[in-house]
């Protein structure tokens, strides 16, 4: 990896919410310090490792992912701490890829799909 680039993924302070199966808190040992684990941890572990950057992360106690308030024209929730404060440099967590996020900020592809469907029971009918 070039200097330049490495230097431009020196320290990254990172904002998570805790929701699982993507951020997991574990008990505080007795020292009180909690580990964490998770799809989304998992996935900044490689990438840190990958293209050679240091992160820390920070639990964020917003409520949710983050939208564009329409009357106040403010970022509100996790995004709010990336795109409207600049407070973190990037947010970790299943944010969803709607056309006002993309345009905020750079979105991965998605990684993880719920796979969730509705399961109907056919009936037959005869005559």
């Amino acid at each position: 990896m070039s200097p330049s680039r490495s230097k431009c993924y020196e320290q990254k302070e990172m904002s998570k919410r805790q929701e699982a199966p993507f951020v997991l808190a574990s008990q505080p040992d007795p020292s009180g310090n909690v580990s964490w684990s998770g799809v989304t941890i998992e996935l900044v572990q490689l990438l840190a490792k990958e293209i050679g950057f240091k992160y820390k992360f920070r639990l964020t106690d917003h409520k949710d992912y983050g939208h564009k308030d329409q009357t106040t024209d403010a970022w509100k929730g996790l995004l709010s701490e990336v795109v409207g404060s600049r407070k973190y440099a990037i947010a970790a967590g299943p944010i969803p890829i709607t056309r006002e996020n993309e345009k905020a900020a750079h979105l991965s592809k998605p990684y993880l799909s719920a796979g969730i469907k509705m399961l109907v029971k056919v009936m037959v009918c005869h005559q």
